[in-house]
């Protein structure tokens, strides 16, 4: 079959295409200027006629020697056809970035609480998506958002002890921010390795400081760390529904992380001792889901709360609770706090114990007004 003319070629501009079109296209449209078949093509190349229907579909590369082939063929130099496939890949690769970069964004708007993150400083403000994403995998510390994925949710799920209000599902991202922001507050702090006996002494002394204001008590717990023990105090994350956590980072210290998800001084105290009671009582690769944990987990669980109940008010003092009740509020005021005293510890503990064994109602509770607020110093 003679060779005919083919149609005047039109440089490409510099637009963005937002659709990838294979070389194939123009040696088809090449193949019908000049009155040509693919199966004859492919003979005059001296290949397959299915590989040639790869290239002509995009499935296969067009590569330097057979852009040489091409050349003696149609009336188009080499130089041609491999820009055409260089350009078709790079589309390819730039259109497939698009898409997985918005699934990336859709993902993160999902999952991620950026407004909060934005308003405590730690991602840019503003509406740029993108810009927030890079900043969202660089506060994680991680590469890519199946990276994230991959670490934080089997973190979550399966290497962390959590005290959490109720059982509500547990929403992964929010309680990854708040986790990822006590991490980045512990990563600087200068921990001996732990020590279970110096920790065991040093909850005596803090028992002892419940009766103190925060600004007492904060020190005694950062030279906890002279136990092997972090303690971080990090904002709640809206949503999270995590008041604490307790994890082993590097296996050879532990790490306590509270939130102030209650902001009453006994619902503070129990979490703070409740992670304590993990430290001392469990496995530095103990997994504990509250209100989702598996059987074996949930005593892990109970131990841990009878650890920090017990340590708090102990089990000969609890029992004196019920004889303290009295239906003159003023009368249980002034019992509680004698009692308190005694005991050396803030009477608001001792209003949440008996509130949480059923002696007295949360309403009433409240009327006692013996639990102390903690508020943030900002924010």
């Amino acid at each position: 079959m003679p060779r005919t003319a083919a149609k005047n070629y039109i440089a490409p501009t510099d637009y963005t295409p937002d659709v990838a079109i294979p070389p194939g296209a123009t040696i088809k449209e090449t193949l019908n200027a000049m009155g040509m078949t693919q199966a004859e093509l492919a003979e005059r190349l001296a290949r397959p006629a299915s590989r040639l229907n790869q290239i002509i579909q995009g499935k296969r590369a067009i590569t330097v020697d057979t852009a040489r082939s091409l050349e003696r063929v149609l009336p188009y130099p080499a130089d041609f056809w491999l820009n055409l496939e260089r350009n078709y890949r790079l589309t390819l690769a730039r259109l497939e970035e698009a898409k997985a970069l918005e699934q990336d964004l859709q993902w993160m708007r999902d999952t991620i609480p950026v407004a909060e993150l934005a308003k405590r400083g730690h991602i840019p403000a503003g509406k740029n998506d993108a810009t927030r994403f890079e900043a969202v995998l660089k506060l994680f510390s991680v590469g890519s958002r199946r990276a994230w994925e991959a670490y934080w949710s089997e973190r979550i799920e399966a290497a962390m002890a959590f005290r959490r209000l109720g059982s509500r599902p547990l929403h992964i991202g929010r309680i990854a921010a708040w986790l990822r922001l006590g991490e980045i507050q512990g990563q600087d702090r200068t921990c001996q390795p732990f020590n279970k006996r110096k920790f065991e002494t040093a909850l005596k002394r803090i028992r002892a400081a419940t009766t103190e204001p925060p600004g007492v008590f904060e020190p005694l717990l950062d030279e906890l760390a002279d136990c092997g023990v972090v303690v971080s105090l990090v904002k709640e994350i809206p949503g999270a529904g995590v008041s604490g956590a307790t994890w082993w980072p590097g296996g050879s210290k532990a790490h306590i992380q509270l939130s102030l998800l209650y902001k009453t001084d006994d619902q503070f105290w129990f979490s703070f001792f409740h992670e304590a009671g993990h430290v001392v009582r469990h496995g530095k690769d103990q997994v504990f889901l509250e209100g989702q944990a598996k059987k074996a987990d949930r005593t892990k669980e109970d131990e841990a709360d009878r650890f920090a109940s017990d340590l708090l008010i102990p089990p000969a003092e609890a029992a004196k609770l019920p004889s303290l009740f009295s239906r003159n509020r003023q009368t249980l005021h002034d019992r509680i706090k004698a009692f308190a005293n005694r005991l050396g510890i803030a009477p608001g503990i001792v209003v949440g114990r008996m509130q949480h064994d059923g002696l007295i109602s949360p309403a009433y509770a409240n009327t006692l007004c013996l639990k102390r607020k903690f508020e943030w110093a900002q924010g």
